[in-house]
């Protein structure tokens, strides 16, 4: 019968704000679960995407930066990402093997679809 699959769970985690977002090219990952390398590889295999990570104190960055920002010391958020990206470290993820995902992703895809 229809076992529980975490896997659907998981991909309907990633594929949800893809498919309100429309066309993703890149998906970029912030927050502690970006240390977690075999997650970030898994969730470009799965979605078939280039996944970028970091920062990894995502919260704190966001805080300051819109502390920033009423503060007058950027003039936007724009600017601000752009400080972001020069300042923090960043991994980026090819996918590697999608095929393992194709049936679950499809599965998903007709269950809530």
């Amino acid at each position: 019968g229809n076992a529980f699959r975490p896997e659907f769970v998981w991909i309907g985690w990633v594929w949800a704000p893809m498919d309100l977002c429309g066309p993703v090219e890149v998906l970029h990952i912030v927050g502690g679960g970006t240390r977690n390398r075999l997650l970030n590889q898994m969730v470009a295999d799965a979605i078939n995407r280039t996944v970028i990570t970091g920062p990894v104190e995502a919260t704190s960055v966001g805080n300051f930066l819109m502390q920033m920002i009423a503060g007058g010391d950027l003039n936007s958020l724009d600017e601000g990402k752009a400080l972001v990206g020069d300042s923090f470290e960043t991994a980026e993820f090819e996918p590697e093997n999608p095929a393992p995902w194709e049936v679950p992703f499809e599965v998903l895809k007709k269950n809530i679809g």
